[in-house]
């Protein structure tokens, strides 16, 4: 018969061991399932460095009051300091209440779309004396009361969230500017007109990063000019039209360390780019083409632009020298046939020696790059480590051989190949895999520690 030895049993690994192996679960799967397993697992999960980081956000389960409650009650949450909820329809004004009280030394609290805290619930907050940073965005009850409130009593907030807040006005604005730590700021789809934001802009002197946009009852091209922010290391804009590219360009002259600019659903040519040293993240859509200011700004050797987000069409035509950037993303517009994507690269995107990270739209579901332009791509690119693409189909290639993670959509089985270094892999369709394609992944790829499908 045979015997195991209780030395190599699992049993015999130290709590310390098992804590560390804990921290890996979601806080749902400790709850539900890690503590009934056995006693000692029981009372481990009750230690305190257990729940430092405690993470909601299963899209999969909706947790009922009933868990929350669980988690709160027999859980010592006094050494808390992350705390992160996110579409959970029973979060409710007493389970806020009971956190609270529980665990007052958070110093980050995330609140997104649980809609059933009341603005009455969110008075709570006033007692977390330690928080740092708060995002309460998409909560339908919130009002200019309670950041008032939040403002009036947590002075020393750095990050604060409030996006798709549809009951937040002017006042909420002019609560906000009295924080004097805020260096985050994060402001979309709100009542507010331009005399608030161009008063926070005169009182916010510390604000580094700010994403704005979308205002029901004023237009933000007009005011973009006037917003007296200067020490903005990152700008995310949304809805800007092609109009207001000159009123931009004023506001990102007048921050001279831009490092980063997000141009969401936007419509602008570019001219603010230009002279822009500094900058090293760039994510905008080239939908209407774009003017002389890109082309030197991207030819030019002293700017080095280390990530680059796309968006373009069969207007696009240039060819430019990308030699700086680590990280290019690049997605097509819905109506661009199969031969734009081949022009664009095969001839287009040129030199890109130091790229890491290559990214051509793995949701477009259109047609697939044609894999003799995809090559050429590849044979500029000579440290890439991370690729994720929509569909390529080609047998092999040796510029793959230093790719270590992937996300894929359609892909040949053969190209498993030219991948020995893979360690993680993502498939972004479950229809496209079949037996022969796992069969050569698991026979050429045999470093991979991460599969996810989707």
């Amino acid at each position: 018969m045979y015997t195991v030895d209780p030395s190599r049993s699992l049993s015999a690994l130290p709590d310390e061991i098992w804590l560390t192996i804990f921290t890996y679960f979601s806080t749902t799967f400790l709850c539900r399932s890690i503590r009934k397993v056995c006693r000692r697992w029981y009372l481990l999960t009750h230690e305190k460095t257990l729940w430092k980081n405690v993470s909601i956000i299963d899209s999969d389960c909706e947790n009922s009051m009933r868990s929350f409650l669980t988690l709160f009650s027999f859980n010592d949450l006094s050494g808390a300091e992350c705390l992160s909820v996110e579409g959970q329809s029973s979060f409710t004004d007493y389970i806020l209440y009971k956190l609270v009280n529980d665990a007052s030394n958070i110093h980050s609290l995330s609140l997104i779309h649980c809609e059933n805290i009341s603005d009455k619930g969110f008075l709570y907050l006033s007692k977390l004396t330690q928080l740092k940073n708060l995002n309460i965005s998409m909560s339908l009850q919130l009002t200019d009361k309670s950041i008032a409130h939040i403002c009036d009593h947590l002075l020393g907030i750095q990050r604060l969230c409030v996006y798709d807040c549809r009951n937040l006005s002017d006042d909420s604005l002019f609560a906000i500017s009295n924080l004097p730590n805020l260096s985050h700021l994060e402001i979309e789809n709100m009542d507010v007109s331009y005399t608030a934001l161009f008063y926070m802009s005169r009182n916010l002197a510390n604000l580094t990063h700010l994403r704005m946009g979308c205002y029901s009852y004023m237009n933000l091209d007009g005011a973009i000019a006037s917003l007296n922010f200067t020490n903005l290391s990152s700008l995310d804009v949304t809805n800007l039209n092609d109009y207001a590219d000159e009123d931009f360009a004023i506001l990102v002259k007048r921050n001279k360390n831009l490092k980063t600019i997000k141009l969401r659903e936007s419509a602008i040519l570019g001219t603010f780019i230009y002279k822009q040293k500094n900058l090293k993240k760039l994510i905008m859509p080239f939908s209407n083409g774009f003017n002389k200011a890109f082309y030197d700004f991207f030819c030019k050797r002293d700017v080095e632009l280390d990530e680059l987000d796309i968006t373009i069409n069969q207007h696009c035509n240039f060819s430019i020298n990308f030699s700086s950037i680590k990280r290019l993303s690049i997605s097509f517009d819905t109506e661009s046939p199969l031969n734009i994507s081949k022009n664009l690269l095969a001839y287009k995107f040129l030199y890109l020696e130091n790229l890491v990270e290559l990214c051509l739209d793995p949701y477009w579901r259109g047609e697939t790059i044609d894999h003799r332009c995809f090559e050429k791509v590849l044979a500029t690119c000579k440290n890439l480590e991370k690729l994720c693409i929509s569909g390529v189909k080609f047998s092999s290639s040796k510029r793959l051989k230093l790719v270590k993670n992937m996300s894929i959509r359609t892909f040949s089985p053969r190209a498993f190949k030219a991948l020995p270094n893979l360690c993680s892999v993502e498939f972004l369709s479950i229809d496209n895999i079949n037996i022969r394609m796992l069969h050569m992944f698991c026979k050429h790829c045999k470093y991979v520690r991460d599969l996810y499908v989707i």
